[in-house]
């Protein structure tokens, strides 16, 4: 019992700390099918269920884009980013206290790039 309550306490400790890594997380992700209309290209909105969260605490994000073979290029300044595609999961440990930037660039096939950012405070 005393070695699984230790094991647990390092499992814990090594998901935190992992969390904390000072290199801003990057997920990438193609979606094929979506919101696809030819020829047309926009990042319409960056949105987030929450902007503040709490230490520990997660939000979804989405980003709504028109266009054919979106690919989505996610990154944050501070904790991780879960998931792929058009809608993913911010989550915050305890290193990321204050505002944390997330960026979305969206490219289709075409080559046509544009980026947004959104800032969600973490407390």
């Amino acid at each position: 019992m005393k070695n699984l309550k230790l094991n647990t306490l390092l499992i814990i400790m090594a998901l935190i700390f992992t969390s904390c890594n000072e290199k801003p997380t990057e997920v990438n992700s193609s979606i094929y099918g979506e919101n696809e209309i030819e020829g047309e290209f926009e990042f319409k909105s960056l949105d987030s269920d929450k902007f503040e969260i709490s230490v520990g605490g997660s939000t979804q994000i989405s980003a709504k884009v028109i266009g054919t073979g979106i690919s989505y290029k996610w990154n944050a300044s501070a904790g991780d980013i879960i998931g792929a595609g058009s809608k993913v999961v911010y989550t915050a440990a305890f290193c990321c206290v204050g505002n944390n930037v997330i960026k979305c660039v969206v490219s289709d096939r075409e080559g046509n790039t544009e980026t947004k950012e959104i800032v969600i405070n973490v407390r």
